[in-house]
This record gives C-alpha cells, structure tokens and sequence, in this order.
C-alpha cells in the first residue's frame, strides 16, 4: 500500500512540476503531453516556446492542441498520442497568399481587405493516414465597411467554408440599441 501511494504521490508530483515548467515556460493548461508527442515537438521545435495545450477527441483520436511562439510568430500544432502530427498552423501575410487563394476571397467579397490569414496544412486525415502531398488551406479574415468575415479556402481557389459575417461592430450595435429604445 506504501509502495503505491509512494508512486502514486511521485507521479502526482512530476506531472504537477511538468504542467508548472512545461518547456521553460509557466503552463496554462494541465494537459499533459504523451512522451511520444513531446518528443516529436522538442525534435520539430526545439526553439519554439508552449504557452499552451489542450486535449481533444476528434473520431475517436486523442489529440494535443499546442499553441507555440516560434520565432515571435503564433504557431499551433496538432499532434496524436503517438507523436504523429496532424496539422500546423501558421500566420501568413496577405501578400504571400497564393494567388489563386486571393482571387477567391476577391470573388467572394468584392472590395474587402485582408486582415489576417492563417496556412493550415493537414498531414494526416482523421484515421491518421498520411496525406501526400499535405492539404494545404487557408483561414482569411477579411474586412468591409466595419463589419469582419471569415472564409477558408484550399490552395487551389476552392472555397471550403463560405463567407461568414460576424456581427457588426459595436458602435453599430450601440446605435441599433438605442433605436430600438
């Protein structure tokens, strides 16, 4: 009985101490990475600071979410319990956009200007097979008269999620409050 609680209180207290330092840096999360993700991250990584990691279920795999700084840049990687990884993604200026991505955020919202746009490259599909080549695609924030939208398009113009508006602004919705006053 000693004995276990012995390794249940060291394990307790290792997994405590993982989640406080986690790469150098205070955790945000208590998830704790398998020791086949973590090598994975540390040889594909190694610079890269973990602010932190979360842990799905998506088709019945488990999966850590890790959000990075690499570089002063945001970086966020997916990886399986068994170390594979599963998708990256990364910031992208408007300029090094494909071209035929920025032609398809034109087409669907004439005008609008980018805002923001993050590179998703999907390694693997949901059973964790190998994609090859990777499927690349692209989140665009766009931005028109005040009001903000989303799309995800595929490196080759398709659009893979429409256009979705978000809410107007709220000085927009101050004004429309007060009208209905």
């Amino acid at each position: 009985m000693r004995t276990r609680f012995g390794t249940m209180l060291a394990g307790l207290l290792w997994s405590v101490s993982v989640a406080m330092v986690g790469c150098g840096q205070p955790a945000q999360s208590t998830v704790q990475l398998s020791g086949a993700a973590k090598q994975t991250l540390e040889r594909s990584y190694p610079d890269a600071k973990v602010q932190k990691v979360n842990l799905e279920t998506e088709d019945g795999q488990r999966l850590y979410e890790v959000k990075m700084l690499k570089d002063g840049s945001k970086l966020e990687v997916t990886l399986a319990e068994d170390g594979t990884i599963v998708e990256i993604e990364s910031p992208v200026a408007a300029a090094d956009l494909p071209k035929a991505v920025t032609d398809a955020v034109a087409k669907a919202a004439p005008g609008a200007k980018i805002e923001k746009a993050t590179k998703q490259e999907s390694l693997t599909d949901s059973k964790l097979n190998k994609l090859t080549p990777p499927k690349m695609s692209y989140e665009v924030e766009v931005e028109q008269d005040d009001k903000e939208a989303e799309l995800t398009v595929a490196a080759d113009g398709t659009i893979l999620e429409p256009l979705k508006w978000q809410q107007e602004q709220k000085e927009e919705k101050g004004q429309k409050e007060d009208a209905n006053d």
